[in-house]
């Protein structure tokens, strides 16, 4: 479906917090969590965190060779399916500060981020396997509220939040129709995790903050209302997207987010490749691969967000920090 509107009136259909994400146009994604130390994508919440005994987090080594890059943003894996997170909730027991590390690791990338000039947005899955009440809904949209609240009166200026992992709650809508899956979605899956009112609660804590939510490989780029912005999962070849989507009554503009991983190595379980670091895979796309997905998201007015691994030990993978700093010389 094409877009039938100029670039003039889109910049008019824009809001100001849309257009300055859509000027960012590169970043990077840091996937990091339980599963790094045992060499998995996914796990169940049972995972013993004790494990975790690095010493330091190295995470100018991770801005530095991106901001060089020309990326302008970041998103940090601040909570993935199995329920472990990343920051110093008080609304989870399964967290960083219980383990040998016992340290924020977001609060030191936020410092880092605001002294270097990186924008700072997070990803946190809807779902949660570790949490023992997730059959209940109304306690456990309230966790899901309070741990935003957190991340988003804790860490600075949030430039995003990308949630993931909605299916737990909608069993409905899975068949080929887009109409039929956002339609389940806000009948089931935004009225049990009381996505409106989340909505409502993040513009009111950080107004500029933009909202996405994961659609799955299967509804790439349908918007799961309410958000500002629609994601991609490796749409690494050209597609026809739709922009415009009917919302509170009037047709509105969602920009797109394109995130591919760095990593391409096929597991034949994770295809396209690894989003956890796993210290067999050294697979890396060469520079003119990025350029050519550069060329990509800007024929789709999108951003492009690559995905880079955090190792056991706090460091980026050195293929990843060698091609980064390659960009552009």
């Amino acid at each position: 479906m094409k877009n039938t509107k100029t670039m003039d009136t889109l910049q008019t259909d824009l809001t100001p917090a849309q257009k300055r994400w859509m000027e960012y146009r590169f970043g990077i994604r840091y996937t990091f969590g339980i599963n790094t130390f045992y060499n998995t994508e996914t796990s169940e919440g049972t995972l013993d965190p004790s494990v975790i005994t690095m010493k330091e987090v190295n995470v100018d080594q991770w801005i530095l060779p991106a901001l060089n890059a020309g990326m302008r943003y970041c998103v940090f894996t601040v909570k993935n399916h199995d329920g472990f997170c990343n920051w110093d909730t008080q609304h989870s027991f399964y967290n960083i500060m219980n383990t040998p590390f016992g340290r924020d690791i977001l609060s030191v990338l936020a410092e880092a981020c605001a002294a270097n000039g990186m924008k700072l947005g997070l990803y946190y899955s809807l779902m949660d396997h570790y949490t023992s009440f997730k059959n209940d809904d109304d306690r456990f949209a309230d966790m899901i509220l309070h741990q935003v609240e957190e991340l988003l009166n804790n860490y600075g200026e949030i430039t995003q939040i990308w949630f993931d992992g909605f299916w737990d709650k909608q069993t409905g809508g899975w068949t080929r129709s887009p109409v039929d899956f956002v339609h389940a979605w806000r009948s089931e899956g935004a009225f049990r995790y009381k996505m409106d009112y989340l909505y409502r609660s993040i513009k009111a804590w950080q107004p500029d903050c933009m909202v996405m939510n994961h659609s799955t490989a299967d509804f790439v780029g349908i918007p799961l209302h309410p958000v500002d912005a629609r994601c991609g999962i490796d749409v690494s070849y050209v597609v026809v997207d739709k922009k415009y989507w009917n919302w509170m009554g009037r047709e509105s503009y969602f920009p797109i987010e394109i995130t591919i991983n760095l990593s391409g190595k096929d597991s034949g379980k994770f295809n396209p490749g690894y989003w956890y670091w796993h210290e067999d895979d050294e697979s890396i796309p060469d520079k003119e691969r990025i350029y050519t997905w550069l060329e990509l998201a800007e024929r789709h007015e999108a951003n492009l967000v690559l995905n880079c691994p955090i190792s056991p030990q706090g460091d980026l993978r050195l293929v990843d920090q060698q091609l980064l700093e390659s960009l552009w010389h």
